[in-house]
């Protein structure tokens, strides 16, 4: 009687031992998934029904806990403060900048040194498919040199500005609605 206890016992401990086996695999699987964690882009901007939500997956609905989770900083420090960290796009160098107020993101800005030619294209790419018209500026010099090219796009809660100089490309998404 002994040996079947035993036996039975064994059978219930690898039993819980499976079980917590595929709990821990489940998790494992979720957190793989979680788009906040990776910091490698090839889209720059997301666009839905002719509006840009989010640039470099972060959009000003973020939570602070997914800030938190992706620049490694406790929650509280989070607040009137600004977060930047170094990413990839498109296998290149890039930096991002988050702009936080009281408890709200007011600007992503998203700094791109390395094949800037081919980021603004995806960006023009990804805006035409979306039907999102940009206005244009040329900043010359007195020569006629070519200094900077500005496009802006306004939304109704946000305004996109692009800037694009000889060295790099700034992406600004700028919170217009502070409450």
């Amino acid at each position: 009687m002994r040996f079947v206890k035993f036996v039975v016992l064994i059978c219930f401990i690898i039993f819980g031992i499976m079980i917590l086996n595929i709990i821990h695999k489940n998790k494992t699987v979720y957190d793989k998934k979680n788009m906040v964690r990776p910091f490698s882009y090839s889209d720059i901007l997301y666009c839905v029904n002719g509006e840009i939500k989010s640039l470099a997956s972060l959009s000003f609905t973020t939570s602070l806990d997914d800030l938190s989770n992706l620049f490694d900083i406790d929650k509280n420090m989070i607040n009137n403060n600004i977060l930047n960290k170094n990413i990839n796009i498109y296998e290149n160098n890039a930096q991002i900048n988050v702009f936080i107020s009281q408890k709200k993101i007011e600007q992503i800005t998203l700094n791109i040194t390395n094949n800037i030619d081919v980021s603004l294209s995806s960006i023009f790419k990804n805006l035409d498919n979306c039907n999102i018209a940009l206005e244009t500026e040329r900043i010359e010099d007195s020569n006629g040199e070519n200094l900077a090219e500005i496009y802006t796009h306004n939304g109704d809660r946000y305004k996109l500005v692009i800037t694009k100089t000889q060295n790099d490309l700034s992406v600004d998404y700028v919170n217009l609605k502070i409450n």
